[in-house]
């Protein structure tokens, strides 16, 4: 995993995180502003999570080739 790939990733954490306490919060004290900062934060988890601009492998595209070498090697065991 390339540097840029691995801080996209913690981005898409850190955005998670956030975006899923937003969403809590605008729930239990009906806090109905919060919806638009939550939606803000998953907004940025999806950029993160799909950007594959300036040469840099996407965290989804990372996850995909990390799956698919995966069954892969488990063929190969069978």
């Amino acid at each position: 995993m390339s540097l840029d790939t691995f801080l996209n990733l913690v981005g898409c954490s850190i955005f998670g995180a956030l975006g899923v306490t937003f969403l809590v919060c605008a729930i239990a004290f009906s806090a109905s502003h919060q919806l638009l900062f939550t939606a803000m934060c998953f907004l940025m988890f999806y950029v993160l999570y799909t950007d594959n601009q300036y040469n840099t492998e996407s965290v989804q595209h990372y996850f995909r080739k990390m799956l698919r070498a995966k069954r892969i090697r488990k063929r190969k065991c069978r």
